[in-house]
């Protein structure tokens, strides 16, 4: 039987999981010169990665609560709306790309 106690502890660790996850992808996503370019000047690499987690997470909690501060202003249908519109321009921005390589590809070799 699953009590209220061990529901909730499953949801936190599931949510510990995920941010921790996400945070170690991203710090090594998008810092990795810039973190062995400071490590190499300064010489202090924890120091420097601890700046890093730091600023990623208050990047994703400021983020966080400024897409939550802003959905509160949209209606669930326009916000469905706004998404649903922007996947479709996004497919179609990528579709062109490639059409547009492929294009290339055939002219070069034909």
């Amino acid at each position: 039987m699953v009590t209220a106690c061990s529901a909730r502890s499953h949801f936190m660790e599931a949510l510990f999981i995920s941010f921790s996850t996400v945070t170690v992808a991203e710090m090594g996503d998008r810092t990795q010169l810039l973190s062995l370019m400071l490590v190499a000047r300064y010489a202090r690499p924890w120091a420097i990665l601890a700046g890093i987690l730091f600023a990623t997470l208050a990047n994703h909690l400021a983020a966080g609560f400024l897409g939550a501060w802003f959905g509160g202003f949209l209606d669930r249908i326009v916000l469905d709306m706004v998404v649903g519109v922007s996947m479709i321009v996004m497919a179609l921005w990528a579709c062109s790309g490639i059409i547009r390589d492929l294009g290339v590809d055939q002219h070069v070799r034909g």
